[in-house]
């Protein structure tokens, strides 16, 4: 077997200058069916993201996109896992109000938003 992943040594700089707001995360399988053997932080970030695509592709938040990114912050205590945070950023059309779109992100993903 043999794995090509983070091989790359010496500087990263170079090959990083205009990707530097991009982010991969590596986790483990391991958990139950529920999350799909994913860990919980992982199997929300992914139903949040499926949610958001379809969303503006036909949604509240139709035309909106398509650059984005999404975070979300997971803690483990005893058997539940409580969302401490999630962090949306969405490229919007220019004609649409910013809360307008705070509002449809909220009702998308079930949450309230923050000021």
């Amino acid at each position: 077997m043999r794995s090509s992943v983070c091989l790359e040594q010496g500087d990263p700089r170079p090959w990083t200058e205009h990707v530097n707001d991009q982010s991969i995360v590596v986790g483990w399988a391991g958990y139950d069916a529920k999350t799909h053997y994913l860990p919980p932080e992982h199997f929300l970030a992914h139903a949040l993201r499926e949610a958001l695509t379809e969303s503006c592709r036909g949604g509240r938040l139709q035309g909106q996109g398509p650059d984005g990114k999404l975070l979300v912050r997971m803690r483990e205590e005893g058997e539940n896992w409580i969302v401490e945070h999630v962090l949306v950023t969405l490229q919007h059309l220019s004609h649409v109000e910013l809360f307008d779109v705070c509002k449809s992100l909220s009702l998308v993903l079930g949450c309230t938003a923050s000021t």
